[in-house]
């Protein structure tokens, strides 16, 4: 946790904190109507911008991960979770390959 609270202030809290209100709600409701509610595109299932730098994507990642890992017995969704894990893979991907070419 403690890892967690660091890097999300070497991110910028202001940042993470917007991100994060903004985004909590709109997964708790489209969790209640089901997957269909969500769209596919990996930076709308992060809550992030492709401007955004890795760190912060990384960031909200792990926050929301925690949030929806299927340990959680009171917010733990299995479907939400892998979602959220290959939707990060592939803009963490997508970041590695820009920064090669």
């Amino acid at each position: 946790m403690r890892a967690l609270l660091e890097e999300a202030a070497a991110v910028g809290e202001e940042r993470l904190a917007e991100v994060l209100k903004d985004v909590l709600p709109r997964l708790q409701a489209a969790r209640t109507m089901g997957t269909a509610a969500v769209p596919e595109d990996p930076f709308v299932i992060l809550g992030v911008s492709p401007t955004d730098p890795l760190d912060l994507v990384t960031a909200v990642y792990r926050l929301k991960a925690k949030y929806f890992h299927p340990d959680n017995k009171e917010t733990g969704d299995a479907a939400a979770f892998k979602r959220l894990r290959l939707a990060h893979d592939a803009v963490v991907q997508a970041q590695q390959r820009t920064k090669r070419a």
